[in-house]
């Protein structure tokens, strides 16, 4: 029972932190298209 709290206990933030990065990935690469969007409209 220990062992297992403790397993869930590291996993829950290697899996949050997983989500964070991939959110944060999209998210950049989600502004830079919109900036390059922006700026050929803007051209």
């Amino acid at each position: 029972l220990f062992l297992a709290k403790n397993r869930t206990a590291t996993f829950m933030p290697d899996f949050a932190h997983c989500c964070n990065g991939v959110a944060m990935n999209f998210t950049a690469r989600w502004n830079s298209a919109s900036v390059v969007l922006f700026e050929r409209a803007n051209r």
